[in-house]
């Protein structure tokens, strides 16, 4: 995208947000996946809710092994995984928040059952 000098800038209204020369709106897009080149380096930017669900599901799942004295990742059925979810789900979420936040917490659960993300990553 083009470069305006300071005259020709935008005032932006409220709620929009510019990151680098991308704008959006944060109520109202939902830009999961893009990748974003902030200076030198590449970023993945989410809505805060998906985000959110994905690494309580994991640091859920890694407080489950300490707990439980436990070094191998948990296999929990359906109805082991809806009661650790709802015991974890905010509650002051719409119905699309809450399905969002409630896969990605799925999500970030099994990325630690299948070994995708271990203690030694970042992210935890």
């Amino acid at each position: 995208m083009p470069q305006y000098p300071e005259s020709r800038a935008i005032e932006l209204p409220a709620s929009f947000e510019r990151i680098g020369d991308l704008v959006i709106s944060p109520t109202t897009d939902l830009p999961f996946g893009k990748v974003l080149l902030v200076g030198h380096n590449e970023c993945m930017i989410y809505e805060r809710i998906i985000e959110e669900g994905y690494l309580l599901g994991i640091r859920a799942h890694f407080t489950f092994l300490k707990d439980h004295e436990r070094r191998k990742p948990v296999f929990f059925d359906d109805k082991q995984l809806t009661l650790v979810i709802d015991r974890f789900q905010p509650e002051d979420l719409t119905e699309a928040e809450r399905d969002n936040w409630r896969s990605f917490f799925m999500a970030g659960w099994m990325s630690v059952t299948l070994g995708i993300i271990t203690i030694d990553d970042e992210c935890v």
